[in-house]
């Protein structure tokens, strides 16, 4: 299994307070551990309020739900959030499948999910 996930971080929102993640790549066991521990460190500086926008990430397994459903957990408890974004329809299936959109915040498009934090 590749064993790189690119990750892409930018200030948004109007005080640029919300920080839009983009992973590009698969999101797996080997994967997820970076992909949690540099979004962790995002909520650890202080920016607690996150969009994801999932439309570069084809795969999703069960490693990369528990480090989504983590970050979230954390990003609560420091008073903020985790919103995911534009899943590709593979991955947007299984979360639906899974009962997943139930737990994690879903929206079709990244402005939806910058108008729920906003």
């Amino acid at each position: 299994m590749e064993s790189i996930l690119n990750i892409v971080e930018s200030p948004v929102g109007p005080q640029g307070d919300i920080t839009l993640v983009r992973p590009v790549g698969k999101l797996h066991s080997g994967t997820y551990r970076d992909f949690e521990a540099r979004l962790m460190g995002i909520i650890g500086s202080g920016r607690h309020r996150l969009v994801v926008d999932m439309g570069e990430v084809p795969f999703c397994s069960s490693a990369g739900i528990r480090a989504l459903i983590s970050v979230q957990k954390e990003a609560r408890k420091q008073g903020g959030d985790l919103q995911l974004a534009n899943l590709v329809p593979e991955v947007r299936k299984v979360f639906g499948t899974a009962g997943l959109d139930q737990i994690l915040q879903v929206h079709d498009t990244v402005e939806a999910a910058l108008t729920r934090l906003g």
